[in-house]
């Protein structure tokens, strides 16, 4: 799932758009992944979020994302009952540069392996401006590696068919390796939702 927020108009829900606003205080980004791929009970070693910047008004460093609870809808989340995000900031600040796409490496302990994982986007810059691919080849994408105690697994994401309103998930191809201690990467990308 992936919608934005304004206190601007804090009843409006913008699930049906096909951009997502970060800025500081006005606008912000809500994103949900299925991260079921991850086993439960493995180590999340790397988590990267990589979002494609449309537009934005600064070259400061100032993206921010940090763990909400997930049980939220899309088409429901309105800016006066938006998830509460919890602790500080999983990743450093970083740039958003218009038609390039920021990668962002987030402290794996935002990821819940087995289940679904969200988190609020910002923008900790006054006057940002960013705006974000919400759909396609160019919505968000969370990169994950983790360790188990099985053999050693490379998956490979699944292209994914897109909507207005997505729903992140992954499907990998594992490859046995000799590496003698285990790793798996996926990708999770929108898809969409019923």
């Amino acid at each position: 799932q992936a919608t934005f927020t304004s206190s601007a108009a804090p009843r409006t829900n913008y699930a049906q758009y096909d951009v997502l606003v970060s800025t500081s205080s006005v606008y912000r980004t809500y994103l949900t992944f299925d991260t079921s791929v991850v086993p439960a009970g493995a180590t999340v070693t790397n988590a990267e979020l990589r979002l494609s910047v449309r537009t934005s008004a600064t070259r400061t460093p100032g993206l921010a994302v940090r763990s909400v609870p997930a049980g939220w809808r899309a088409s429901a989340v309105t800016s006066a009952n938006r998830p509460t995000a919890r602790g500080a900031a999983l990743n450093a600040p970083v740039t958003a540069v218009p038609g390039a796409t920021m990668s962002a490496r987030l402290d794996p302990s935002g990821v819940v392996a087995g289940g679904a994982t969200s988190f609020e986007v910002l923008y900790d810059v006054r006057a940002s401006g960013v705006r974000l691919d919400k759909l396609g080849s160019k919505g968000p994408r969370l990169v994950l590696t983790w360790t188990t105690g099985g053999s050693t697994a490379a998956p490979t994401p699944t292209p994914t068919r897109t909507t207005a309103t997505p729903r992140p998930s992954a499907s990998a191809t594992p490859r046995p390796s000799s590496t003698p201690r285990p790793t798996a990467t996926a990708t999770v990308r929108p898809t969409p939702t019923a």
